[in-house]
């Protein structure tokens, strides 16, 4: 189910019809903006034709295409898969190799403030997306997505990681010039985007731990900053955290240096701070080698 979030379905049911086997119905946009629904019968245990059946059955009720994902069966009344050739189908999350970058720190600070780094090639503000997405899916080892045209139909954020142990990190970067000021408005938004990810998936894969917003530089002071986290929280239950592309930067670099703790690493109790910085990192890495001792 995580993999399917990662790759831009959203689910809409999950049906456990038996022990080994699960009819995921789902959805996605194509680049069109169309709505194309699926049902997906996963069997990791031997299939036989009555499950087949319910996946029909309960295809043509939702109008979706029926898709059978299994090492035992395959059938001609649906679409079929083997587990491998249907991962490999729709992607998993693929690490581009962009925080091994040297210049990772300078590059994020660039793009923060709206500034096309020399090299790249883009939008500033596209660019620190991807940037950002591929620096947390290394910081906590764990997929992300970016949802980046999907916005065009649906209400979201730039994109979400779902982390081991159900931390879910769901972030907003922001490419600006001058920096970024928080409104009331920005809140509301937030706090619309944790609620409907909590309503589809918070009995799968977990809620939402934590709002990032990532920027060159924040205007607002650090007390302002703890209001808007208090009133996100007393909206949605998640509180809002904040980091600036520089030291996001610096984090990725460090960790880059620290692999073997980087897996370790309990990021929940970064997570919880209002501002993160490199300090924070190095602080676990601390306590994990005294750990070891």
């Amino acid at each position: 189910m995580t993999t399917l979030i990662v790759n831009g379905f959203n689910l809409s049911s999950v049906n456990r019809i038996a022990d080994g086997h699960a009819i995921i119905n789902c959805s996605k946009y194509d680049k069109f903006g169309a709505k194309v629904n699926y049902s997906f019968l996963f069997s990791t245990r031997q299939t036989n034709k009555h499950l087949i059946d319910s996946l029909i059955t309960t295809s043509s009720a939702l109008e979706s295409t029926p898709i059978l994902v299994s090492d035992n069966l395959s059938s001609e009344k649906c679409i079929s898969y083997s587990t491998a050739t249907f991962y490999d189908t729709i992607g998993g999350y693929v690490n581009t190799g962009l925080v091994l970058i040297p210049q990772i720190a300078e590059i994020l600070e660039e793009l923060g403030f709206n500034r096309l780094p020399d090299g790249l090639v883009g939008k500033p503000d596209d660019l620190l997306e991807i940037y950002a997405k591929e620096s947390l899916q290394f910081l906590l080892s764990s997929p992300a997505r970016r949802f980046g045209k999907d916005r065009l139909f649906e209400s979201l954020p730039d994109g979400v990681v779902l982390g081991k142990g159900q931390i879910i990190i769901q972030y907003d970067s922001k490419a600006y010039s001058e920096g970024f000021s928080f409104s009331s408005d920005d809140i509301e938004r937030f706090a619309k985007y944790v609620n409907e990810f909590n309503i589809k998936y918070k009995d799968v894969v977990g809620g939402v731990y934590a709002f990032l917003i990532i920027s060159g530089k924040f205007n607002d002071s650090e007390e302002s900053i703890q209001k808007r986290s208090d009133s996100l929280y007393q909206k949605c239950h998640t509180k809002l955290t904040c980091v600036t592309c520089r030291e996001l930067g610096e984090m990725v670099k460090l960790s880059v240096q620290s692999q073997e703790e980087r897996h370790v690493i309990n990021w929940k109790a970064i997570f919880v701070n209002l501002m993160l910085t490199k300090k924070l990192i190095e602080k676990e890495i601390l306590k994990v080698r005294k750990d070891k001792i």
